[in-house]
């Protein structure tokens, strides 16, 4: 397998599909061959019936014909299928080709890479292997199986619209000198999830190849506790920082022009990370944990909490703003303000969040630029480096007051709503519930787009994006003004909370309502369940969570469902209408009796 490396980049694994998968197509092959020989030799027989020794010829040239053909379709056809599928792992990219007519190539590339995770079940551990996932935030994410020692990668495929699930099962195998990673499927949908393209590697390399090329989660790992050499440059978390523009090697040598469509002035770029940095790199990461007086392990979490990948010891890669960064989240752990483990959660949190709103807010202006000045997507991105000095200062500006608005939002829900909360939480209810040690009392709200899956299927690339934009942004305008948080969006559905029920019904039948008069937007299936919930990392978790988006599946387009104990809690109140249903068997609830929320008195929320 041949394939054109850019500048620097290097082959680290080179391998192909595990061939246990072959062992039945060469067990029915040998079969066929039995069962063929055994009939061929009967039908070359002298003393055959008259019947059939006229058509001897005819019948031997039959049944050969039939051997030949499921021959072909028994064995040659999975070995050939199995050999034109190879995987290679460079430096800088995930490189997966197979056909062997028609040759087709996938590639993640992994700068892309903007978290990791780990995951290992109780057989995982057993035989030492385990599961890596890569979130690549908008992007497709992939799903990298790892185990202690260095990985071969063994498998790419693309999710499509398909999400997987915890039902989703990525089964391993070993054969032989090679690791593989048999077929794996996708579960239906559940509520939650993202959509991700899956990538299995099992660790395991020849002698001679460099070794592991990436880590877990912060704090968990080898890495974490300097078990991986990261100055020799051979991992891919190494690679991935070489891919920044204004990075040395290790020899002091500039790292070469990235090949590629858009070919943007060096020097211009490093003048823009001069500005967005706010000073030159001077500091290496030791010098940086030496400077905040804490352990090159410490420095390193705080790091790669950010949602940034290792740097190697020679490089110069830091800058007086990251000592200050440091220091002045070190200080408040050094105050005791925070512990160690709430510091990097907190700084996890401003990494994750600062990313996700960098790629929004750069893509919306690629988009303007494409629809407003007729520039193709390549030419807008060259573009906007070299117009982005002129946005950085009020953009930073408008962060920093949207952020002092936030916490003043969320410190007044916190002060003056939570009594309310707390009474209200308890309505309709026994103590009994599944929810009730979770400390939250909120309702939980869903919306679902209806076939939203096909519907995109049939759109291009620029219609289906102002479909999604007008879907986020219309839940996003209801959402605030009927005084709800929007949690999230996940493709078609989008996930809030409210602080009360009729707050929370409110929202949902404005949703339902905007959605079914909308001329471009499909309707929506909507629920609400109140009950409690756990919040962490930005989102929310617990039963009511996952029956709210049971609930979401059982409604029909255009209508609001709730449980029984929602419904008490609104059965009183004069703005709603509740028609409850025949009880359904819902996964993980057993028996729940589903209630339709409708209108009754009132306009409901109003937008200006």
């Amino acid at each position: 397998m041949r394939i054109k490396l850019l500048t620097g980049e290097r082959v680290l694994v080179r391998t192909r599909p595990n061939p246990l998968p072959l062992v039945g197509p060469v067990i029915g092959g040998f079969l066929l061959l039995a069962v063929g020989g055994f009939g061929l030799g009967y039908l070359g027989r002298r003393d055959l019936p008259d019947g059939l020794a006229e058509w001897q010829p005819v019948l031997l040239l039959g049944a050969l014909a039939v051997v030949v053909l499921l021959l072909l379709r028994v064995v040659v056809r999975p070995l050939v299928r199995w050999s034109s599928n190879r995987y290679v792992l460079t430096s800088m990219r995930l490189i997966h080709r197979r056909g062997a007519t028609r040759r087709t190539e996938h590639q993640i590339n992994l700068s892309a890479i903007s978290q990791l995770q780990t995951e290992q079940g109780l057989l995982q551990r057993m035989v030492g292997s385990g599961t890596l996932i890569a979130d690549l935030g908008v992007r497709p994410g992939a799903r990298l199986p790892a185990r202690s020692a260095d990985c071969d990668v063994q498998g790419v495929r693309g999710a499509g619209d398909r999400r997987p699930t915890a039902d989703t099962h990525v089964r391993r195998c070993r054969h032989g000198d090679r690791s593989a990673v048999r077929p794996w499927r996708t579960a239906p949908d559940t509520a939650g999830m993202e959509k991700r393209a899956i990538v299995t590697v099992e660790d395991r390399h020849e002698p001679g190849q460099p070794g592991r090329t990436d880590a877990g989660p912060v704090g968990d790992t080898a890495a974490d506790a300097g078990q991986f050499d990261d100055a020799t440059g051979t991992s891919a978390s190494k690679a991935v920082w070489q891919l920044q523009p204004d990075m040395a090697t290790a020899g002091g040598a500039e790292a070469a022009q990235p090949a590629g469509p858009i070919e943007l002035d060096r020097e211009t770029i490093r003048r823009l990370e001069r500005e967005l940095l706010g000073a030159e790199r001077t500091l290496k990461r030791r010098d940086i944990a030496a400077g905040a007086g804490v352990s090159l392990l410490s420095a390193r979490k705080l790091w790669r909490a950010m949602g940034f990948p290792n740097i190697g010891d020679d490089d110069v890669a830091f800058t007086e703003k990251d000592l200050l960064a440091l220091t002045t989240i070190i200080d408040m752990v050094r105050q005791e303000q925070l512990t160690e483990d709430a510091a990097i959660s907190i700084t996890r949190a401003v990494g994750q969040m600062t990313d996700r709103m960098v790629v929004w807010q750069i893509e919306a202006i690629v988009e303007e630029m494409v629809a407003q000045r007729g520039f193709t997507d390549a030419d807008a991105r060259k573009t906007l480096v070299s117009e982005l000095p002129d946005l950085i200062e009020p953009l930073e500006k408008t962060l920093v007051y949207a952020w002092r608005r936030q916490m003043n939002a969320a410190v007044q829900r916190l002060a003056l709503r939570a009594e309310s909360g707390l009474a209200s939480s308890e309505a309709g209810r026994d103590g009994d519930e599944q929810d009730a040690p979770l400390p939250l009392a909120r309702a939980v709200g869903f919306a679902d787009l209806v076939s939203y899956t096909s519907l995109s299927r049939r759109m291009n690339e620029r219609t289906l994006a102002q479909l999604v934009q007008r879907f986020e942004n219309k839940c996003a305008e209801i959402i605030s003004v009927g005084g709800g948080r929007l949690v999230k969006t996940i493709g078609d559905e989008v996930l809030y909370i409210a602080e009360s029920p009729e707050a929370g019904a409110e929202i949902s039948l404005a949703l339902a309502k905007a959605f079914t008069e909308d001329e471009f937007l499909p309707s929506a299936r909507c629920s609400l369940v109140w009950g409690r919930v756990l919040s962490r990392l930005g989102d929310i978790y617990g039963p009511t969570v996952n029956l709210a988006a049971r609930l979401t599946a059982l409604a029909d387009p255009g209508e609001v469902l709730v449980d029984s104990a929602t419904a008490a809690t609104l059965e009183n109140n004069e703005k709603f209408v509740l028609t409850p249903h025949e009880p359904r068997q819902v996964r993980g609830f057993g028996e729940v009796r589903p209630v339709t929320l409708a209108r009754g008195t009132g306009t409901g929320i109003i937008l200006d």
